[in-house]
This record gives structure tokens, sequence and C-alpha cells, in this order.
């Protein structure tokens, strides 16, 4: 009897633990799944960047755009930062934009001292309301999608990778070369 009223209890505590658990978790991407984007036209966004003004997506087709949303308090997303860098410093010139998407609310107060021990010449967009985050269903970090000349979302990557790696430069030069 004391067996049979322990897992009760336990049954109980357990699934109310999950219920109280689903709701903090903070906001869950609303939007489609980043696998799902793949072969459509990539959301469009404006955010403001690091280096000054406002980046609106659409104004970059006719490019491939790697977008790269991540947040300080990421190990992986910190770690894959020096190869993003060097891709885009042999990319740059180029058919080709770099986009980190910084999702932290308070990343225009945190980004800048992380860039003085972190130095990278590619914008950083303040995706403060996580709008990005939800347009583009991201719930891992980093995530990366890769956007063709013509707007449409060719590839999706969950996880850090290491970017100048020659097989991810020659990806990246080919996808510029066509038209």
């Amino acid at each position: 009897m004391q067996k049979t009223v322990f897992l009760v209890v336990l049954i109980v505590v357990v699934f109310g633990l999950a219920l109280l658990m689903k709701g903090k978790g903070g906001e869950t991407p609303s939007g489609p799944k980043g696998a799902d984007l793949v072969g459509m036209t990539a959301p469009d966004f404006v955010l403001q960047s690091n280096q000054g003004g406002e980046i609106r997506l659409s104004d970059l087709q006719g490019k491939v755009v790697m977008l790269n949303l991540w947040a300080t308090w990421c190990p992986p997303c910190r770690a894959e930062m020096p190869s993003m860098e060097t891709l885009y410093r042999q990319m740059k010139d180029q058919d080709f934009a770099m986009l980190a998407v910084n999702i932290e609310e308070n990343g225009p107060d945190v980004v800048p001292g992380f860039l003085e021990q972190n130095p990278h010449s590619f914008p950083v967009l303040f995706d403060t309301e996580k709008k990005v985050q939800n347009l583009y269903g991201v719930d891992k970090f980093p995530e990366t999608f890769v956007i063709g000349k013509n707007g449409k979302v060719l590839d999706h990557i969950i996880g850090a990778r290491e970017w100048s790696h020659p097989d991810m430069v020659n990806y990246f030069k080919e996808l510029t070369r066509e038209k």
C-alpha cells in the first residue's frame, strides 16, 4: 500500500514539474523549423548592426549569405567565431555576405565587450526581440542558414563548424560562382 501511494505521489510530482518547466524555457520559436526552410525563400528581416545602421536581408539578394544565429554565452558559438572570421576575410570580396545574428536581449550591451576580446570584421546584428530567431525556428545554437543568390535557403546547419576548412571555403566559392 505504501509503495502504491509513493508511486502515485512521485508520478504527480514528476508531471507537475514537467508542466511547470514547460513554461520556463523562454520563448519557443514560432516559425517553421530551420530544416523546413530549405528550398524556400528566406524570411526577410531588418536588424540593427554593430557597425552602424540597419541591415535588411533582402538587400543582399544577388549574394550568397551565411546567416549565423549565436549568443555570447554559447561556448560552441564562441569557438567557431575565429574560423568564421577567416572565411569572411577569404570571401568578402566576392558575392558573399556573413551576418552573425546575436539573439540575446542584452546583445547591444554584451557584444561590444565580447568583440574587444574576440575581434572580427563581419557584422553582428542584434535580434533583441527574437524576431529572426522565431522566423527561422531556431532553438539550438549556433544555427546557420546558407542563402543563395536568389534568396532561397540552400542549407541549414546546426552546431559549430570549422568554417575556414578548405571544403567549406570551396563550398561557398562554388555557390558564389553560380548565376
